[in-house]
């Protein structure tokens, strides 16, 4: 399938009206945690690359933190997810893959939906009261950036 097929029909599937600044790289959000698409057709073009946004990494984080922080790494890395450092902010990035093929709709709504859980793992607390909305876990909450 192709990129653009597949982001348009995941958007028309979770209330996202246009999709058209997902595809260009946009932010939506989920349980409050932005992700976002990212496809690179000359480098890989049967893959997405789904990227969630941990947040900032504090100043203050001592090596034990850093530490954990690889050791996720390397657990997610055999998996085909990795961790990393956005250069345009410095935040936390996890991020997986998705081959595009027939079943990449599909898979596209399970990998958001279990990487939010494993962000909100890694990330740490929002301030302020939950929504009912955030708090069901079970179900896929988006909204667009």
């Amino acid at each position: 399938m192709q990129y653009e097929d597949v982001v348009a029909q995941w958007c028309e599937q979770v209330g996202i009206a246009d999709p058209a600044p997902v595809l260009a790289g946009g932010s939506f959000f989920v349980h409050r945690l932005p992700f976002g698409f990212l496809h690179d057709p000359q480098a890989a073009p049967d893959l997405v690359i789904v990227r969630a946004d941990c947040g900032p990494i504090a100043s203050d984080s001592g090596a034990a933190a850093w530490t954990r922080l690889l050791q996720e790494n390397f657990v997610h890395f055999m998996s085909g997810a990795s961790l990393g450092i956005a250069p345009e902010n410095g935040h936390l990035i996890y991020a997986e893959t998705v081959k595009l093929d027939e079943h990449a709709l599909e898979r596209l709504a399970e990998r958001v939906l279990a990487m939010s859980r494993r962000v909100l793992q890694l990330r740490p607390k929002p301030a302020g009261p939950a929504s009912a909305r955030d708090a069901r876990l079970g179900r896929l909450c988006v909204v667009p950036g």
